[in-house]
């Protein structure tokens, strides 16, 4: 809500600031530390919920971008950086192994 307009390079400049000092509050309303805790309690609260299925989860390429990093052990500003609309990630559940990977879908 509070996010200014910025130029491609003042966005991906931002970014990067977001990504490389998860505790400071960049831009917007929260900070990518806790942008991952609210995404990684929900999806961990789905995966607990729904332990026989497969869980198809849409959200922005930032959080997206967290999360996996996190999981997956890398550094999540590239990936965010590559991120196409729409792109998506096959997850293993048990492992955060990436099995797949589409950066963008034409």
């Amino acid at each position: 809500m509070t996010a200014p307009f910025l130029t491609h390079s003042a966005l991906k400049k931002a970014m990067r600031g977001f990504f490389t000092g998860p505790a400071e509050l960049v831009f917007g309303e929260e900070t990518a530390e806790a942008a991952t805790t609210r995404f990684s309690a929900t999806i961990d609260h789905l995966l607990g919920e729904h332990t026989d299925r497969n869980l198809l989860v849409i959200t922005h390429g930032t959080v997206i971008s967290l999360y996996l990093g996190r999981g997956a052990r890398i550094d999540p500003y590239p990936l965010w950086e590559k991120l196409g609309l729409p792109s998506f990630a096959v997850v293993d559940r048990r492992t955060m192994r990436i099995e797949k990977f589409e950066l963008q879908i034409a």
